[in-house]
């Protein structure tokens, strides 16, 4: 179960940052996770107990959320802030000036996730080597998915998808001699859709050619399966040229009638405001509500959709109540070396080096 708690930040800086957690029995086992930070687990055996963080804040405006998830709805979360700038002595107030022209630019805001209830929750935990638990996923084979010409098949074979033994799963494309292999996850249907917040941290491969992506896709049903059954695109990354930092919002649906090649595309933005996402983790997510899907990039938001906002002809499919598959997958070719890129490719293509590794740290799902 799950217990959050925010505070705003109203200026940029550092801050001591702390947590009491407070338990309804001794020895309850408790993950922590602070917007920010790197998650923390702990055994409250003595009811309560207290964390501290020294975080930078440098966008605002923003807000900090802790949560603390337990196997018992029993745990109680507190925090409070304290400005390292506190502790010095005031420096006298600057002279006046005159107010500028117009507000400045502090970057968008953090956006919330109103879903609490934590229904999947896959760490990746399990001994190097493994494979993901059964119990969640299944390994898929077949050809690769990033459009026409992808160039690698799926394969189950531990050295392209398998658990690191810490803390990480790995899926890794491989260059065997110009035929290349890599891997797809799909996880067992999960229920209660439509709404909720789908998550997921992942750290992608750098390379030009490579195209990693986050997925959902809507179970088919009597008369309704693919695109009726809805397809959410979380991320995907398709690594164009000199700009390996595309990050892609899309979905897929019914269209009356389909111009665009069997592709059913309703929707689409992007954003490339993070630059290298090779560089870091990055948590990516989409918060689902009534006639409305929310994309965000660390708790921030980047696209929004609504019924208004798709192509004409479009029906919205993500109203209606059916189980959804997630998928992670990384791809070689592709969209990414097709001559209408929005960069073009270079002459050869994938330019990627080999192995390219996209790690996932965890993947969860609230309703």
């Amino acid at each position: 179960m799950t217990s959050s708690v925010s505070k705003p930040v109203t200026s940029s800086g550092r801050y001591l940052v702390v947590l009491s957690v407070r338990a309804r029995k001794p020895g309850e086992s408790v993950t922590i996770y602070l917007s920010g930070a790197s998650k923390r687990r702990l055994r409250v055996r003595s009811r309560t107990a207290m964390l501290d963080y020294n975080l930078t804040v440098n966008r605002m405006p923003a807000k900090l959320t802790a949560r603390a998830v337990s196997p018992q709805p029993a745990v109680a979360l507190a925090m409070t802030l304290k400005s390292e700038a506190a502790t010095t002595p005031p420096t006298p107030a600057p002279t006046p000036t005159p107010p500028a022209t117009s507000p400045p630019s502090f970057g968008p805001a953090q956006y919330p996730n109103p879903y609490t209830n934590l229904v999947l929750d896959d760490e990746f935990s399990g001994a190097s080597g493994s494979a993901p638990s059964s119990a969640n996923w299944t390994v898929a084979t077949g050809q690769g998915q990033c459009g026409n010409d992808t160039l690698n098949s799926n394969t189950t074979n531990p050295a392209n998808v398998q658990q690191n033994g810490q803390g990480q799963l790995v899926i890794t494309a491989l260059d065997n001699n110009g035929s290349y292999t890599s891997a797809q996850i799909e996880s067992t249907p999960v229920t209660s859709f439509p709404y909720g917040a789908v998550e997921a941290r992942i750290q992608l491969p750098p390379g030009q050619g490579l195209c990693s992506a986050f997925w959902l896709n809507g179970e088919a049903s009597s008369g309704c399966s693919w695109p009726c059954s809805g397809e959410i695109d979380i991320l995907e990354s398709p690594a164009f040229g000199t700009d390996p930092d595309y990050a892609i919002f899309t979905l897929h649906g019914p269209i009356t009638p389909d111009t665009d090649g069997g592709n059913y595309q309703q929707f689409e933005t992007s954003t490339t405001a993070l630059g290298d996402l090779s560089a870091a983790y990055h948590t990516y997510a989409v918060i689902w509500s009534p006639n409305s899907i929310v994309w965000t990039i660390d708790g921030v938001e980047y696209a929004s959709a609504t019924p208004n906002s798709l192509v004409g002809g479009s029906t919205w499919a993500f109203n209606e109540s059916r189980a959804y598959s997630i998928i992670l997958d990384l791809a070689v070719g592709g969209w990414p070396c097709d001559s209408g890129n929005p960069v073009a490719p270079p002459r050869t293509c994938p330019g990627a080096s080999f192995p390219a590794k996209m790690l996932v740290d965890w993947v969860r799902v609230y309703h």
